[in-house]
């Protein structure tokens, strides 16, 4: 299953962040990610992948594992992004019996905008990305929320939730079943734009100024179009990642 490699690389996207936010002189961060995620997709079973990170910053540009995003505007609380990023999401047809017959779903190169604005409630972020390569055709939109909170000068914690919303023809594409791809167990299947919910909770373990550990749990439920798809076994799935960094 492809999308099992994200979950290192989400975590990534938000520990560049911490690694470099003690001093902004050095901008490159290598590390080590490995993550377990729970499908939903009918017959896949639970998988575990490693994968190398690469997190760059140089001003506002920077390079966070699967984003490539520039910073055009920032003035304190708000910040605004262009980015371009890869979805690594959908799946072979050989991952399970279930899914024999069907297309692959292939990821993509999406671009779009970024917001958030830092409150005393925590950081709220707002993005919408399209997809850019004719892949699904469709569009995202998430609201987000996290908040850390620092436990001594070593630890932090950080909790989030976010709901996203997918198009129509972004969730047909990966949790769909066209006419031809159909069986007498596999009935044909239309997905309509749905919901994604998600919480999740963060560990932090700065071990010195240039080593970091995090570590992410989460937890995702979707709407009831996805859910009842023929393919899907189930309406949530979870997550569980580890990632070391070394700042150079």
């Amino acid at each position: 299953m492809k999308k099992t490699s994200l979950i290192p690389l989400a975590v990534a996207v938000t520990l560049s962040t911490a690694v470099s936010a003690e001093e902004n002189d050095s901008s490159l961060s290598l590390g080590l990610g490995v993550g377990h995620e729970k499908s939903i997709y009918k017959g896949v079973d639970s998988e575990t992948n490693g994968i190398p990170l690469v997190m760059y910053e140089n001003g506002n540009f920077y390079l966070r594992g699967p984003e490539v995003g520039y910073t055009f505007f920032e003035s304190s609380p708000v910040k605004i992004d262009a980015v371009v990023r890869y979805r690594m999401d959908g799946y072979d047809d050989k991952d399970s019996d279930d899914l024999r017959g069907m297309e692959d779903r292939d990821g993509t190169v999406e671009g779009g905008l970024t917001a958030s604005v830092e409150t005393g409630l925590g950081e709220w972020s707002i993005e919408a990305f399209g997809d850019a390569a004719s892949t699904h055709d469709g569009y995202e939109l998430e609201l987000g929320w996290e908040k850390p909170y620092d436990l001594n000068k070593n630890w932090s914690i950080i909790p989030a939730a976010s709901i996203s919303y997918l198009s129509a023809d972004l969730a047909d594409y990966y949790y769909g079943v066209t006419a031809k791809e159909a069986t007498v167990r596999r009935a044909a299947y239309t997905v309509d734009s749905d919901y994604v919910w998600e919480l999740g909770l963060s560990a932090l373990y700065k071990i010195d100024r240039n080593q970091i550990v995090r570590f992410a749990i989460s937890y995702e439920n979707y709407g009831s179009e996805i859910a009842d798809s023929p393919i899907v076994d189930s309406d949530n799935s979870s997550r569980i990642g580890l990632v070391y960094a070394y700042r150079f």
